[in-house]
């Protein structure tokens, strides 16, 4: 499946699932208002400051200061809320690629006890995803302060350039979480890197194509406003687009590369396994036909041996009936024997005398050069 094609798959999953995914925004979004109305009637500024002091200054720095740590709580949770809730929608749509059914109830996925610590996990995967963009952004603001369309559209180039580059290495990080397929945050990243060393140039196209629509839309919208004298019309036709169509169908087309990426992989390792096998088939194959030699030179020496040790045993039997048949030639060929071994003990006694002879020989030898030598010294001193 090439590029096009890739773009096409998920553009044709969110048409046909887009009302499920749009019942689980809205889950979402109804989840996210109860809890902001709860917080509203149980931790009231006025209830907290009744029950606390009957003095109006008192009750009044009291109450502004419970509702502010109780505004600073909200706001927490309600961001941690939608930033692990969001993790769901690429859970959801890592199913459609592969071809499962989705519920509007997925989005809660990512916010149940039993995946624990996987939620911890998530958020610091998006402090890094969206550390360097937003720090781009303060300090982009801070220096500028404009609100000159031309600023702004280079700022949101390079915002995007930023969330670019951070998804050319880290793009597989959330779906090896999600997956449970690496233990730790850091082992996520890691293989994420792998994964993606000979896929970032096929990614780079992806990327392009999201951003140049991105920002054709906000070059369009920004004309439209400006000849509308500002108004905010634009922008929230926008937001709807980039929210509801566009954001899904780069989510889905994220999770359709990733599992081009594990496809690899799994053919990769699944090539290799086989030509293991076929490889060590191959040694068992010449193991055995080097085992048949062997067994066929061994059964051919047994048959050799037995053969002679069978021609042995037929020329005793016949020297015996020859014996038998004839008792003189049993009683000559006893003679030779006997004859036989006169000369081989003589031959033995002959062999042991001249033996002997040496030895006296050479015991003689040594005897008269000893006692040359010791005539020789006898000389020397006398002389």
């Amino acid at each position: 499946m090439n590029d096009k094609d890739l773009r096409r798959f998920a553009i044709g999953k969110w048409r046909k699932n887009w009302p499920t995914m749009l019942v689980a925004i809205l889950l979402q979004f109804s989840v996210y208002i109860a809890v902001v109305i709860c917080f509203s009637f149980v931790f009231s500024p006025f209830l907290a400051s009744t029950m606390i002091s009957q003095t109006e200054g008192l009750r009044r720095g009291i109450g502004l200061t419970v509702s502010g740590i109780m505004l600073a709580l909200l706001v927490f949770i309600l961001v941690i809320y939608l930033i692990v809730s969001s993790f769901s929608f690429i859970y959801m749509a890592l199913k459609l690629v592969r071809g499962e059914k989705i519920s509007p109830f997925d989005v809660f996925y990512t916010l149940q006890p039993k995946i624990f610590p996987m939620q911890v996990q998530l958020l610091v995967y998006s402090i890094f995803y969206a550390f360097f963009p937003w720090l781009f952004t303060f300090l982009f603001y801070f220096f500028f302060k404009s609100a000159d369309p031309i600023l702004n559209f280079v700022e949101e180039i390079i915002f995007n350039i930023f969330i670019s580059l951070f998804l050319l290495f880290f793009l597989c990080t959330p779906f090896l979480i999600l997956e449970k397929k690496a233990r730790t945050l850091g082992a996520a990243m890691k293989k994420s890197i792998k994964m993606m060393r000979h896929e970032k140039h096929r990614f780079i196209r992806h990327l392009l194509y999201f951003m140049g629509i991105r920002v054709i839309m906000n070059i369009l919208a920004s004309m439209w406003s400006f000849s509308l004298d500002d108004s905010i019309l634009p922008g929230i036709l926008l937001g709807i687009f980039l929210y509801f169509y566009l954001t899904p169908c780069f989510i889905l087309v994220q999770a359709g590369f990733y599992q081009q990426i594990v496809n690899k992989e799994k053919k990769a390792a699944e090539t290799a396994k086989a030509f293991v096998a076929s490889f060590s088939s191959e040694e068992r194959e010449g193991d055995d036909t080097q085992n048949e030699s062997i067994v066929a030179e061994v059964s051919e020496k047994g048959i050799e041996e037995d053969a002679e040790a069978k021609i042995e045993e037929s020329d005793i039997e016949t020297t015996k009936e020859a014996i038998e048949k004839n008792p003189e030639s049993k009683l000559e060929g006893v003679a030779v024997q006997t004859v036989e071994e006169r000369t081989v003990k003589k031959e033995d006694t002959t062999e042991s005398n001249s033996v002997e002879d040496a030895a006296e020989e050479e015991k003689s030898e040594k005897l008269s050069f000893e006692e040359a030598r010791k005539r020789y010294t006898d000389y020397k001193e006398e002389s």
